[in-house]
């Protein structure tokens, strides 16, 4: 069985964007903290390539891309729903029970995919 299987029932995904070095690993260690307190898995979401704090501390981690990055070296493409997708992709894979955020806040249309992926209610305003 894949840790993502076994881990639905009781994971948070936490998003780090725009997170490096000991910055990520910082928020690394709180919301380790809080998990371990809690009794829930972490998945964090990252769009840089810096995945050592992670992996020194054996943490499950999915990147997505960065989407500023991207519509600056190749304008002209759907960037946003690009990662939006991404976004659904991982809910569907791991299934996470809610979302948090530290350093830039995610899309609101990322979090909405992310838990339309995992297939919990996404409540739309209008």
């Amino acid at each position: 069985m894949s840790a993502a299987a076994g881990a639905k029932d009781r994971l948070i995904a936490v998003t780090a964007l725009g997170l490096a070095g000991d910055a990520l690993g910082a928020v690394a260690d709180t919301a380790a903290r809080e998990a371990a307190r809690m009794r829930v898995k972490l998945l964090f979401i990252v769009d840089g390539f810096d995945f050592a704090p992670l992996r020194v501390r054996d943490a499950w981690f999915e990147q997505v891309i960065d989407t500023p990055r991207r519509r600056w070296s190749h304008p002209g493409y759907d960037w946003a729903g690009y990662r939006e997708r991404q976004f659904e992709l991982i809910g569907r894979k791991w299934g996470p029970f809610t979302v948090i955020a530290f350093g830039v806040a995610p899309p609101p249309g990322c979090v909405s995919a992310l838990k339309r992926g995992a297939g919990q209610p996404v409540l739309r305003k209008g």
